[in-house]
């Protein structure tokens, strides 16, 4: 975990993932901080004064007050680096993810996770990047990760950007992990054994949790009952993921665990 990527719209949500993401990027040997604004230029406005002109100089001296914020905040060594771009936000950020290990950004007002699975920038950025991204929900305040939680289907995961970030962060911060796995329904056949072989450390311990209920529920209920720091998902394309926030329980429980997200991806 070298490259972080970091999309601003300069609001207070944003200044808030900011500075949980500075909280992760201190305590790396070196890191490369990229903050990325991008903005667009309306069609419709009725004026004889070039407007990009204005919307540009207004981010630049937004970026710059960001900058001025946190630089004495970053730890020695730590690169940063700033873009400003006339784009479309979600395919530009997701092409520019690829190109990083990790994308950490702020949700935007939306009730717990709703951002990230109803249509906002950051579900539009998950879907175009194969980086894992990790979201931070409004006015969260970093704690230091000590119970990280991977939530798995029945599938495979492969050992690639994602699995590597775990045990990065279980490294980093000596935190525990748990595999949870939630049975749907009685034709489950339980989770892909090969799973735990990827976490096979001596360096951290590992427990196993396995319900059978509501998928939603039982994930609020382990997230209160774990003291969980980190939730980690899989998406798949066809996926636990894209079902579990595909359902008319959506807006029920598991949008009520307001903590950090990190969304890996998968085949």
């Amino acid at each position: 975990m070298k490259k972080i990527l970091f999309p601003t719209d300069f609001s207070d949500n944003a200044a808030n993932a900011l500075n949980y993401a500075i909280e992760i990027i201190n305590r790396l040997e070196s890191a490369h901080l990229t903050i990325i604004h991008t903005y667009i230029v309306p069609n419709n406005v009725n004026t004889l004064v070039p407007i990009e002109g204005h919307i540009q100089q207004d981010a630049k001296s937004e970026m710059n007050r960001v900058v001025n914020r946190i630089q004495p905040l970053l730890a020695e060594g730590i690169i940063l680096q700033t873009i400003i771009k006339r784009a479309d936000a979600v395919p530009t950020i997701g092409k520019m993810a690829n190109y990083y290990d990790l994308v950490i950004m702020g949700t935007q007002g939306a009730s717990g996770l709703k951002e990230i699975f109803l249509g906002s920038t950051t579900n539009g950025v998950i879907k175009h990047t194969q980086t894992p991204v990790l979201v931070i929900p409004n006015e969260y305040r970093f704690k230091s990760f000590e119970n990280i939680v991977l939530s798995i289907d029945n599938g495979p995961i492969t050992d690639g950007k994602g699995v590597q970030l775990i045990k990065q962060l279980l490294k980093l911060f000596k935190a525990d992990l748990m595999l949870f796995h939630t049975e749907e329904n009685a034709a489950d056949k339980g989770f892909d054994r090969s799973v735990t072989k990827l976490f096979d450390n001596p360096g951290y311990s590992i427990d196993f949790n396995f319900i059978e209920k509501n998928v939603n529920e039982s994930i609020e209920e382990m997230v209160i009952d774990y003291d969980v720091d980190l939730l980690c998902l899989v998406r798949r394309k066809r996926g636990f993921l894209e079902r579990l926030f595909h359902q008319s329980t959506t807006s029920k429980a598991v949008f009520h665990a307001r903590i950090p997200v990190l969304v890996l991806h998968d085949v």
